[in-house]
């Protein structure tokens, strides 16, 4: 009988299952012994990993024709595991059916699902479609909205361009009479600078020519007509407060109170004039206590104390301008309250008195007046002081005025600075305190000192017997500051103020600082170098 071929792989590692006394992997009693192998196994192992251990017929194997040692019981052993692998084939299949029917079921399952994904795609896609055409329909509304309004904003352009085109031909119809105008001004303002009091009458007959012309240049066109009188207005304003600062910077002027003579002296040439002062054919004296400012052209003079205690009114409102050009002196409106040892100031074409003293005690009332171009000279009120003092000293920045220092009830001396905005709010305010400048009198200029743009403060008084010998600056943004002012003292430059005088007056013209004396007039040279200043006396007077 032909010995049948066994083809199966033999696995190492699946031996050592079956290496005690029972099969520990299929628990089966070790019945058979592999010589080859030198293992004993169960029928398990025989019939799965030894099957190319034996060599049939199994019946008539032995130890010298056989690989492996079967027992009396491997037959009947061989048929339980038969049996054992035919159970455990059935339940595979049953498995096998129950899996299949399972798989079934989960396949109409998820046909069910892919269903209702598909509807419920379905009724997103509508969702979709209802919201496109909805928004399709809104941007035309508003495509359609925009649509109109740049057709309404092309309208109001073309409207405008042909307004501008209409307004555009009318100007160019007066274009060469204003050009003419303008040339015409221009060579008057340039010969107004060089003006003296011998052609002055004719340059008011040929301002009078221009204003005459303009007038009566009436071109059908209301606007051209305004701008040419709203052009020549600012340029002859110009031109006068252009000859008003040059006039300020070129002289000092003072009263000396023996001869009551005012006094100017011109800073660039050196030379000083001594003017006796006429009113009404009759000698005029400056009041005492009265206070003096120049001013476009003309040296003001307001307030003071009659020259007779005799007179009824013991204190004046009085106010006279002496034109330099004209070499006469003017009656103006008077002040609205009457006032003595007060200070004037100009900021802006405006006038304004601050402070004084009348028969009732301290004043804290300040006023103002305009001046310039076709300007009435009517003195207003202006705000009072916080408190009211005299012999205050003050200086403008732009719109604010400051003032410093002062005398009060009781001869208290205030060290209190105040500012106002002439162009703004009518009040006072206090912006803090300098122990330092707790005098009257002051002399302040504007000036730079150290790399620093401020003001300059000397030459007051602490009291009747103490002057101030020591010079100070305060710069522009430490003025600004709402809280008490540092001072810097100017190391090394000592100034006595001069008694004798009214209204001494300091101007700064170049880098040099100019003021009055009793016998002399005092220059200072500014530096940003950290050289000392020191105060030098002109004896040309």
């Amino acid at each position: 009988m032909k010995e049948p071929v066994f083809k199966y792989v033999f696995d190492e590692e699946k031996l050592k299952d079956c290496t005690e006394d029972e099969s520990v992997q299929h628990h089966k009693p070790l019945l058979l012994f592999c010589k080859r192998h030198q293992l004993f196994i169960c029928s398990f192992c025989l019939a799965l990993f030894h099957k190319d251990c034996l060599t049939p017929p199994m019946s008539h194997l032995s130890e010298q024709n056989t690989g492996v040692i079967m027992q009396p019981d491997f037959c009947k052993e061989l048929k339980l595991v038969s049996s054992d692998i035919k159970v455990h084939v059935e339940e595979r299949k049953k498995e096998r059916i129950e899996l299949k029917a399972m798989v079934e079921q989960n396949i109409s399952s998820i046909d069910e699902i892919i269903q209702r994904l598909n509807k419920f795609g379905e009724c997103v896609q509508e969702v979709i479609e209802n919201y496109l055409n909805s928004y399709k329909e809104q941007k035309m509304k508003e495509n359609e909205k925009e649509r109109m309004e740049l057709e309404q904003m092309k309208q109001n352009i073309e409207e405008e361009l042909e307004y501008y085109n209409e307004v555009e031909g009318r100007c160019n119809e007066t274009k060469d009479d204003i050009h003419d105008l303008i040339n015409a001004y221009e060579k008057l303002r340039a010969d107004y600078l060089k003006i003296t009091k011998q052609n002055l009458s004719e340059y008011q007959t040929r301002i009078e020519e221009i204003k005459n012309r303009v007038e009566k240049a009436n071109y059908n066109k209301e606007f051209n007509i305004g701008a040419i009188k709203k052009g020549v207005k600012e340029l002859l304003t110009t031109s006068n407060k252009s000859q008003s600062e040059q006039t300020s910077v070129d002289y000092l002027y003072y009263v000396t109170p023996l001869d009551n003579h005012l006094k100017l002296y011109d800073i660039t040439n050196h030379t000083l004039r001594t003017i006796n002062l006429i009113l009404d054919g009759k000698a005029f004296k400056v009041p005492y206590g009265s206070s003096i400012l120049l001013a476009h052209n003309e040296v003001m003079i307001t307030g003071g104390i009659a020259n007779s205690h005799n007179e009824p009114s013991f204190y004046l409102n009085n106010c006279y301008a002496y034109s330099i050009l004209f070499n006469k002196i003017i009656k103006k409106q008077n002040l609205t309250v009457k006032r003595s040892q007060h200070t004037m100031i100009e900021t802006n074409n405006k006038l304004i008195t601050l402070g004084g003293i009348d028969s009732k005690g301290y004043l804290s009332l300040c006023e103002m007046c305009k001046v310039g171009y076709k300007d009435s000279n009517e003195w207003v009120g202006i705000g009072s002081f916080n408190e009211a003092k005299a012999l205050v000293s003050a200086y403008s920045f732009g719109n604010f005025v400051y003032v410093f220092g002062g005398v009060c009830e009781g001869l208290r001396v205030t060290d209190l600075v105040e500012r106002l905005n002439v162009e703004g709010k009518v009040e006072w305010e206090i912006i803090g305190s300098i122990v330092d400048l707790s005098a009257y009198s002051l002399r302040v200029v504007e000036g730079r000192y150290k790399h620093k743009d401020g003001l300059f403060i000397f030459g007051g008084s602490y009291s009747k017997s103490k002057k101030m010998e020591d010079m100070f600056f305060i710069d522009k943004q430490e003025l600004s500051k709402e809280q008490d002012k540092k001072l810097i003292k100017v190391e090394g430059c000592k100034f006595v103020e001069a008694s004798g005088l009214t209204n001494a007056v300091t101007i700064k013209q170049k880098n040099t600082i100019w003021t009055t004396g009793k016998n002399c007039i005092y220059y200072l040279s500014l530096s940003d170098s950290d050289e000392e200043l020191e105060w030098n006396c002109n004896n040309d007077e």
